[in-house]
């Protein structure tokens, strides 16, 4: 993962020197963030809870597009990727365990960290209205702590990380309202590109190591609108949104578990979503 974290970093350090040496426009959002969170391994188990927390946004536009008359106005005219934003969130709350095999489990800590470099291509279209293209780098990280608890069954908690670094593609689209209102409509399809996951089975059986497992292969998506109101000085917005990850098996990884004993484990195919909200303001 390590040449991966690499890759996210200077991602993230082009969008901000790249936006820093051009005397951009800037604007700045914060709030906070609800939502409804799933995660579950099909025919074995699932996890179900809210998760609160806070976002904050740095966006810049460069400079404003012309409108296209053919494909060679694409980078001509001035004409570029105009737009560049730095998106992080951080939530956290607490779920419920069900499971076929090991019985139930509630209130497990769960908090979830996520950071995303974006540029964006601003396509102007018919009378104050712009579609943007957009792709990036992000990074998703996701703790599951139920490290000195047991289930309905006697099974021991663990504690449990997962990390994604992916790319997303998408498009966004604008329109100012009546008055001071505007709308947005988002659209990104997330391709995966590695995963690691972090499994303290010592937390549960005392002599069993961490098993990390590499995953490799999946995707993701997410959708959102937005309603904003423009102010003097502060706008303020709601944004609902979803989210959805779909990641297949991992590699199998060994980890001792005792003299002369080892253990084989496996991270098993899983779905993830999130239904939920953000309230904030841009300035």
């Amino acid at each position: 993962m390590r040449q991966w974290y690499t890759i996210l970093c200077a991602g993230i350090l082009i969008v901000t020197v790249t936006s820093a040496s051009a005397q951009p426009q800037q604007h700045f959002e914060a709030g906070m963030e609800v939502s409804s969170f799933n995660y579950e391994e099909p025919n074995f188990m699932e996890e179900d809870g809210v998760l609160w927390g806070i976002f904050g946004n740095y966006e810049v536009l460069l400079r404003e597009n012309s409108p296209h008359g053919s494909f060679k106005d694409l980078f001509h005219n001035g004409n570029g990727f105009n737009r560049f934003e730095l998106d992080a969130r951080i939530l956290w709350g607490q779920v419920d365990y069900t499971s076929t095999m090991t019985g139930s489990l509630d209130e497990i800590d769960d908090w979830l960290f996520e950071i995303r470099g974006l540029t964006g291509y601003d396509f102007p279209v018919f009378e104050d209205q712009i579609i943007t293209f957009f792709l990036g780098i992000g990074y998703r990280y996701l703790n599951d702590d139920s490290s000195g608890l047991r289930t309905t069954t006697n099974a021991a908690g663990y504690e449990r990380e997962s990390n994604y670094l992916y790319l997303p593609i998408g498009l966004k689209y604008f329109a100012p309202l009546q008055e001071q209102w505007t709308f947005e409509a988002r659209g990104e399809f997330d391709i995966f590109l590695t995963g690691e996951q972090q499994s303290h089975l010592g937390d549960a059986v005392a002599g069993l190591g961490t098993v990390t497992n590499d995953q490799d292969s999946g995707w993701g998506a997410r959708a959102s609108v937005r309603l904003e109101r423009k102010g003097e000085r502060v706008d303020l917005f709601v944004e609902p949104y979803f989210r959805y990850w779909e990641i297949d098996d991992s590699n199998t990884a060994v980890v001792a578990s005792g003299p002369g004993f080892l253990i084989v484990g496996l991270e098993p195919a899983n779905e993830s979503w999130e239904a939920g909200s953000r309230f904030g303001i841009r300035f």
